[in-house]
Parts: structure tokens; sequence; C-alpha cells
């Protein structure tokens, strides 16, 4: 998802950082947080998931590379955010 959500900001935004590409971002990585915080004990996001989310047995609890480029995002959209303020 970090992969995506970096390439959405980079290349949807035809050189611009508009509010309404920010805040589809946003409501990206809500879903994230909300996975994250209120219902993981590892507070990061599992390896797998089956369908609608439901857990795979299987699947590791926390895969660090994946939720790390999650983490970049979240970085990108905050220093696209500084630009836009300051103009």
């Amino acid at each position: 998802m970090g992969f995506f959500l970096r390439a959405y900001l980079r290349f949807m935004g035809d050189g611009k950082a508009s509010d309404t590409l920010m805040n589809k971002v946003r409501r990206f990585l809500q879903r994230h947080r909300t996975v994250v915080l209120d219902t993981s004990p590892w507070a990061a996001l599992p390896e797998l998931t089956n369908e609608n989310g439901a857990e795979c047995r299987d699947s590791c609890p926390s895969q660090a590379w994946s939720f790390s480029t999650t983490l970049d995002a979240l970085f990108d959209l905050y220093f696209i955010n500084q630009k836009v303020l300051k103009k």
C-alpha cells in the first residue's frame, strides 16, 4: 500500500499537491490507522489477510518492510502538506 500511495502522490498530482489529492491519501491511511491502533496487539499491519480483512492464521502478524512503506507515504504527505502551507 505504501508504494502505491507514494506513487499516487507523485504522479496523480501532476506536480501539484491539491487538497483533494491529499485528502484521498489520508482516507486510505485512516483505515490503516484504525487497524493498527485499535485492533492490532503488534501495532502493525499483518503480512496477509483473508477476504474482507479477516485474519489469516498462516500470516505473520507484523510485516516490518510493508509497514515501513506506509510510514514513507506519511512522510511524503507531511512534506507535501508543508509545501502547500508555505505557498
